[in-house]
């Protein structure tokens, strides 16, 4: 993925605790969660319907759903960027 001038922001992982920013990006977002994702496909494509949910609610919580919400954040800055000039 390729998403040019907007690949890399600065996240904080734990808004409550004072750390240092951390250098991220969106390609890495998006394939951390097509990864996790994926998992959840291949056994629900397997008739495994409930292991496919649990692996889905369980790398939510502990994985992707937070790349969900730091690639989110970064493109609604991104997408105010134009505005604030």
């Amino acid at each position: 993925m390729y998403f040019e001038q907007y690949e890399y922001y600065w996240e904080i992982f734990n808004p409550y605790n004072f750390e240092a920013p951390v250098c991220t990006s969106l390609t890495d977002d998006v394939l951390d969660m097509y990864k996790d994702v994926k998992k959840g496909i291949f056994l629900f494509e397997r008739k495994k319907q409930k292991e496919a949910f649990w692996n889905w609610k369980f790398h939510f919580k502990t994985h992707w759903g937070g790349h969900a919400v730091d690639a989110i954040r970064a493109l609604h800055s991104a997408n105010l960027t134009p505005y604030l000039k």
